[in-house]
């Protein structure tokens, strides 16, 4: 992976990469050291590093700077990372409060499976 990583995303005018390997391949492990290896030659080139997940866990933001700190290179993790955290996650940890706010007419099967779910769930 890493080496798809380091010959893929060195082109020009590259694309998309998805990458779906299985769990426990080092997906993570690689990425966090794949953009820490690289965002100062990126940066120099005016380009950008951009990590999509749907599970926040896939890339620890908080590893990642520690990397950063390690060596050094706090500035630069405020420099070069923006971490954009989901909006599901507050309709999700608000979902209750603001129950009585969303008319009958939304409350479908799913609505009321999330709500169910989020009672359920341990906090």
């Amino acid at each position: 992976m890493e080496e798809i990583l380091n010959q893929y995303c060195k082109q020009d005018n590259i694309g998309l990469l998805l990458l779906s390997m299985a769990t426990g391949s080092g997906k993570t492990y690689i990425v966090l050291k794949f953009i820490y290896s690289n965002y100062k030659e990126f940066a120099k080139q005016k380009r950008k590093i951009i990590f999509i997940t749907n599970l926040k866990k896939n890339l620890p933001i908080d590893e990642l700077k520690k990397r950063f700190i390690a060596n050094g290179n706090e500035e630069d993790f405020e420099k070069y990372v923006l971490f954009i955290d989901s909006n599901v996650d507050p309709v999700i940890n608000n979902l209750l409060k603001l129950d009585h706010q969303i008319p009958d007419k939304f409350k479908n099967k799913i609505y009321l499976q999330l709500k169910k779910y989020y009672r359920n769930a341990p906090k």
